[in-house]
């Protein structure tokens, strides 16, 4: 098993979790996403969130209502609970970000996208990796903007000067592939 995420800390966009959870077909047909969780836990990785509480309310909104639930338990329920827990998150500081918060929002442009800009603010800060199988708003674009590019290289490429070298943007299919690297 490789060393990856050098950081020692990773993101997690929230629909990662829910293809874990649901098994889409799509995203997580190989069932990668379970493997990818379950090895990110046994390196003992923990998780980035915003100190802006952005993130923390979309898990509490999408994720924790899963497994509160109760009609699924064994391994997915486990996984969730890890990634959940506070005390298995860092929390960093993103308050005095403005130029690149700006930046990310000149190509996240939606307006009802707040937490995917904030993904990706709080990865281009403390250097770890995003992975998100977010197409339209992070990974590729919405089809009007093909033309300009991929907007994660869009994003990586904009913020050159505002964001930590090491950061990247994956989708978890590539994480999966990463982790496996020797």
């Amino acid at each position: 098993m490789s060393n990856w995420p050098e950081s020692g800390g990773i993101l997690i966009d929230c629909n990662v979790f829910k293809h874990h959870w649901d098994k889409d077909p799509v995203f997580n047909g190989d069932g990668h996403v379970a493997l990818l969780l379950a090895s990110l836990v046994l390196k003992k990785t923990r998780l980035r969130i915003d100190n802006e509480q952005v993130i923390r309310h979309e898990y509490h909104k999408f994720i924790i209502p899963l497994f509160k639930a109760g009609n699924q338990t064994g391994i997915e329920v486990e996984l969730l609970r890890y990634w959940m827990e506070p005390q298995n998150q860092d929390v960093i500081d993103i308050s005095a970000q403005k130029p690149l918060k700006q930046i990310i929002l000149k190509i996240i442009h939606e307006p009802r996208e707040r937490a995917d800009r904030t993904y990706v603010c709080v990865s281009f800060c403390c250097g770890s990796p995003l992975i998100t199988n977010d197409l339209i708003h992070i990974v590729v674009g919405p089809p009007g903007e093909k033309k300009q590019g991929e907007r994660r290289t869009r994003l990586i490429n904009a913020a050159k000067q505002h964001r930590h070298p090491s950061s990247e943007i994956l989708r978890s299919s590539e994480a999966h592939a990463r982790i496996g690297e020797a």
